[in-house]
């Protein structure tokens, strides 16, 4: 009994010269009016590790861990060259913001249908004075593909009320759209508070269970971009402290739209004190841009029509594109076996909307005219091309009725291209095989001699065989 009061006592005081020391070691925190105004952005250093329970050990600094080197191509030290896209922030209303208004910009990957936008890099301005407000978002190129779509969103809150947020897309960086925005927001109808953290965490695993999240507002954005993209804002509801936002998912059959947005909740029966407070959660849908013109789409969410959107007759009209010649790269003139000339061209495709159309020749003695062309967008279509230069080969039979010694010029898009003088037709390779045989005489001679004669014959006539001899 003695010792385990004993060790009860020594355990309590190892806890308690573990808090002393904690308390001691540890800085102080700022004043809120200490706090800059400007973004925020901070780690914290982990926490050191203590002594297992009911031994008290030496208090020993940390040291700090060893750089982590994910990419073995890449050096540890080297740092990450970072972009930036920037842009300014606004709303039209007349309305002064306090001292605890928050404005948060992100920049977003809006490709993915059957998910939430994914955050590339965003900015907390604190205290940010009166619009408009600059903005700049650090970001690693290397998350960037120019096959995907990227945004800036962002929203206003005020004494944690959402008060401002965005409803048209700006789209940056890809698919010809600039590094900067000009941001005008638009003013919430009914500003609702902002969700507040339950009280205790939602407990995991088999508490919680999905459960169709109630829907606020559903709005439908078309993009300034070309191709037109659409995507679904919704506000979907948290109705307590213990709900949690689980996920967005978008399905299609032809012109209807079916999303469903769960949150996760406690399962019935699950004891759980959770707060009144109701929250809210917004999801970014990308839509796509794979709609037809003229026809109108419904959008059903969690089972009810949400909204509907026609697309305009003129959305998504394919590009008009025109002929042009096509830049000649290389050309050569060959003989093949059967004594044709092949003409082989390299032309080149200017440009990622540029398409190889034709090759057509035309022959008029011994001068023979290739013209060789592409299709382009018209010089009035407005259509976002890559600049990379691309190429085609082709092959032209000129054929093989040319004269033996001549010399013949080849014109490909109006520039002497080469010059050949046609040889003579190869003769096949004779071999040697037996004649047949039409008519055999005997003759008696002079002195005694007699003389056989036989007549045969040349089976290919006598272009193409020849008599070779007797034995």
């Amino acid at each position: 009994m003695n010792n385990t009061i004993k060790t009860a006592v020594s355990i309590a005081a190892g806890l308690l010269m573990l808090g002393a020391v904690a308390c001691q070691s540890a800085p102080a925190s700022p004043a809120p009016s200490e706090v800059p105004n400007e973004s925020i952005s901070q780690t914290l250093p982990a926490a050191p590790p203590l002594p297992p329970q009911g031994v008290i050990g030496d208090i020993l600094p940390v040291p700090p861990l060893p750089p982590t080197n994910i990419d073995n191509n890449t050096d540890a030290n080297e740092a990450v060259e970072l972009a930036i896209v920037s842009g300014s922030v606004a709303y039209r209303e007349r309305i002064a913001l306090t001292p605890d208004a928050v404005i948060e910009i992100k920049l977003i990957d809006v490709s993915r249908a059957d998910a939430p936008a994914l955050t590339l890099g965003e900015q907390v301005i604190t205290n940010p004075g009166q619009v408009p407000a600059k903005f700049e978002i650090e970001y690693n190129p290397a998350d960037i593909d120019d096959r995907f779509s990227y945004a800036i969103s962002a929203r206003i809150t005020d004494g944690g009320r959402l008060m401002f947020l965005n409803t048209s897309r700006y789209a940056v960086l890809t698919r010809g759209n600039p590094d900067t925005v000009d941001m005008v927001l638009q003013m919430v109808g009914n500003p609702e508070p902002k969700p507040v953290p339950p009280t205790t965490d939602p407990q995991e695993l088999a508490d919680n269970v999905q459960a169709p999240a109630p829907i606020e507002k559903v709005e439908v954005v078309k993009s300034e971009t070309d191709p037109d993209e659409y995507t679904l804002l919704v506000t979907s509801g948290l109705p307590s402290g213990c709900a949690k936002f689980n996920a967005a998912e978008m399905t299609r059959d032809g012109n209807e739209i079916n999303v469903t947005v769960t949150n996760l909740m406690p399962a019935p029966g699950a004891m759980m004190p959770c707060t009144m407070i109701y929250g809210y959660h917004e999801s970014d849908i990308a839509l796509g841009n794979d709609f037809n013109a003229g026809e109108t789409y419904n959008v059903t969410v969690n089972g009810e029509l949400a909204a509907s959107f026609k697309i305009d007759e003129t959305a998504n009209a394919l590009p008009e594109k025109v002929e042009a010649l096509a830049p000649i790269e290389k050309t050569e003139v060959a003989r093949n076996e059967n004594n044709e000339y092949i003409l082989s061209i390299v032309s080149g495709l200017p440009g990622g909307c540029a398409e190889f159309d034709n090759a057509e020749m035309t022959r008029d003695g011994n001068e023979i005219n290739v013209a060789v062309t592409n299709l382009v967008p018209g010089p009035e279509v407005m259509m976002p091309c890559t600049a990379i230069y691309g190429y085609h080969e082709s092959s032209v039979n000129l054929g093989s009725d040319f004269n033996a010694g001549e010399t013949y010029n080849v014109t490909v898009n109006g520039e002497l291209a080469a010059s050949f003088v046609a040889q003579a037709p190869e003769a096949p390779a004779m071999a040697k095989t037996t004649s047949p045989i039409e008519n055999i005489e005997i003759a008696e001679g002079e002195n005694n001699e007699y003389v056989l004669t036989v007549v045969s014959r040349l089976p290919l006539g006598s272009s193409c065989s020849k008599f070779d001899g007797y034995t």
